[in-house]
């Protein structure tokens, strides 16, 4: 029965007036056997070769922009144009930025990212198995918003690349969003306040403002299987 409620302010706003929820004093929480059942599920995911299952891309190994196994590259014209803002990513930040922007009224953006649709590295990784190793409502932002609910504690990748693209149908992200597309130049022009913001799509945005949103999962990981690099 509790939660917030809002009541008149004097001032004509809304205050927002908190009540007690049903939590569990402390005396009645087996502190202890929870810290134990976290510390199983952390062990069952560690590796005891830690980094060294992992290699990274070389001269052999190169990473490759022009291919995507999941989207056709279509060709558009570039957008050569002034622009209140530009965000750098479609990964979480991206997306959680260009909904900010949306619900302060900002509607004069683009998204830019070198993979066909949102998602950043849930939209890469598509093994068999994968899972966030973070507790769901801990990880996923926007549940309130978006009336979504994880359906497990370390939800399914394919899980979470679906929910990148319901938020960006509620929303309206897609029709600010520049996919295919690796930023080539970034500088800052001071004869005109703005940021000049250059693409492989042949893109010159001039942009008051950037906001980088690449993350840190944008460089491949590959595992260390025999053979792995002529495969």
């Amino acid at each position: 029965e509790g939660g917030l409620q809002s009541a008149g302010g004097e001032e004509g706003g809304p205050v927002m007036k908190g009540e007690k929820t049903g939590v569990l004093p402390e005396s009645e929480i087996d502190t202890p056997a929870m810290k134990a059942k976290y510390r199983h599920e952390r062990e069952r995911r560690l590796r005891k070769e830690g980094q060294k299952q992992y290699v990274k891309l070389s001269e052999e190994t190169p990473q490759d922009h022009t291919h995507d196994p999941y989207t056709e590259i279509a060709p558009r014209e570039p957008v050569v144009r002034d622009m209140d803002t530009v965000i750098l990513g479609a990964g979480w930040t991206g997306v959680c930025a260009a909904v900010h922007l949306k619900n302060a009224g900002v509607e004069d953006f683009a998204m830019v990212d070198h993979a066909g649709d949102l998602g950043g590295t849930w939209y890469w990784n598509r093994y068999p198995g994968l899972q966030c190793d973070n507790d769901a409502y801990c990880y996923l932002p926007l549940l309130e918003e978006t009336g979504w609910l994880p359906s497990k504690q370390f939800e399914d990748g394919y899980a979470i690349f679906d929910y990148f693209t319901r938020i960006g149908k509620q929303f309206g992200l897609y029709e600010k969003a520049l996919f295919h597309t690796l930023i080539t130049a970034l500088k800052w022009d001071e004869s005109i306040k703005r940021w000049r913001v250059s693409t492989n799509r042949g893109d010159e945005i001039r942009a008051r403002f950037v906001i980088m949103g690449g993350g840190t999962l944008s460089t491949p990981k590959l595992p260390a299987i025999a053979g792995g690099e002529s495969f």
